[in-house]
């Protein structure tokens, strides 16, 4: 694998982030480490295995995967039909996926 596809990059927060975040959940800094020690295992136990099915694989194809992964069980618990939800989740794939530019942009114009 490249040195793109070869780890998962561990998700750490700035002092300040960590603050937020435990304020948010109302947690101890223990217990906010044990949950993005959770996570961070959840998401690389997700990239290897993307990448096994998909070698060459890059973060940004794992992350539009999981987006679209997330849009459909988003609409499917809250009862749109499978074949509505599954258009759903790929207009929200593509919308993603043309703002390219990392100029940020509105990918969801309301007009």
């Amino acid at each position: 694998m490249t040195s793109e596809t070869s780890a998962w990059p561990v998700i750490r927060f700035s002092p300040e982030a960590a603050d937020r975040f435990r304020r948010d959940f109302g947690v101890t800094r223990v217990q906010a480490d044990a949950m993005l020690e959770e996570g961070n295992a959840e998401m690389a136990a997700g990239w290897r295995a993307y990448c096994a099915v998909h070698p060459g694989a890059t973060l940004r194809d794992f992350a539009m995967h999981q987006l679209e992964e997330t849009a459909f069980e988003m609409a499917s618990e809250a009862g749109v039909p499978t074949v509505h939800a599954r258009r759903l989740a790929r207009n929200a794939r593509a919308r993603a996926e043309a703002d390219r530019s990392g100029r940020g942009g509105d990918p969801w114009p309301t007009r």
